[in-house]
């Protein structure tokens, strides 16, 4: 992970580098309060397909 690039009231989004393709990438991190939220984790999971 190269830096913080957002922070919101669920997630943290760090901007990091794919070696085996050297592109950059977005990698979320659920904050981990809610990761024993079931509802949270919906959410969460529905962004990364988007």
């Amino acid at each position: 992970m190269l830096l913080k690039i957002d922070e919101s009231g669920m997630e943290y989004v760090y901007e990091g580098k794919q070696e085996s393709l050297q592109r950059q990438v977005a990698i979320k991190l659920l904050i981990n309060d809610l990761s024993r939220d079931i509802k949270a984790r919906t959410q969460f999971y529905r962004e990364k397909i988007l």
